[in-house]
């Protein structure tokens, strides 16, 4: 993955953990995973045009724990 696009992954979760424990704004990322539903396909650039897959986090603060999922569809005809 590239280092702009965790940022994005990272940030995305963040924002659902202060969703979730609004008092809590500053959580730390402690496992991230990937798990892969349909093996993803790239272009020559390295860009995504097949696949789903989702990446996991788990987010610790405040005394609360967390796993944010974020999931990646690309080149689907049919709704996930």
């Amino acid at each position: 993955m590239r280092a702009e696009e965790q940022k994005a992954v990272i940030g995305a979760m963040q924002e659902q953990w202060r969703t979730l424990v609004p008092e809590c704004a500053t959580p730390q990322l402690k496992n991230m995973n990937v798990r892969v539903v349909q093996a993803p396909v790239f272009d020559v650039a390295g860009n995504p045009t097949r696949g789903v897959w989702m990446m996991v986090g788990q987010f610790e603060g405040c005394g609360q724990i967390r796993v944010m999922n974020l999931r990646y569809g690309f080149g689907l005809k049919a709704s996930w």
